[in-house]
């Protein structure tokens, strides 16, 4: 029994001895940590609105969405919405919206077919990315 005891002390230390070695001629180089602020981190001060939503009464699909109230100040920015549904469904995430040429300040997002169960939809939230 204390040979056992006694040979699992010396495998432990020469495991240890060997991890100890390796970490010692581990090389680290560069990594760079820059930290900074911005004084303003949006684009569109009074927030947006859903300017109406694309159902298909025929069959209660929703096909799309448009998002109205942009800001001017949003010029050239990304814009993307994403949808949670209230059946456990994976929240869909849009590709960027496409600005509507008839209404300023208007996006339109398309979704794919198969499309939305309007009565799943529960929530959508807008993101606005961009640089200034």
């Amino acid at each position: 029994m204390k040979k056992r005891v006694l040979l699992a002390l010396i495998v432990a230390l020469v495991v240890f001895g060997a991890v100890y070695a390796s970490a010692a001629t581990l090389n680290v180089s560069g990594g760079f940590i820059q930290a900074g602020n911005d004084d303003s981190l949006y684009c569109d001060l009074d927030g947006v609105y859903v300017a109406g939503w694309g159902l298909e009464v025929d069959d209660g699909t929703v096909r799309s969405v448009r998002i109205g109230g942009v800001d001017e100040a949003c010029a050239g920015t990304a814009i993307f919405v994403r949808i949670g549904f209230n059946n456990g469904a994976k929240p869909y995430s849009s590709d960027a919206g496409i600005p509507n040429p008839n209404v300023a300040g208007e996006y339109r997002f398309a979704f794919p077919s198969p499309y939305f169960d309007a009565a799943t939809i529960e929530t959508i939230h807008v993101f606005i990315e961009g640089a200034d």
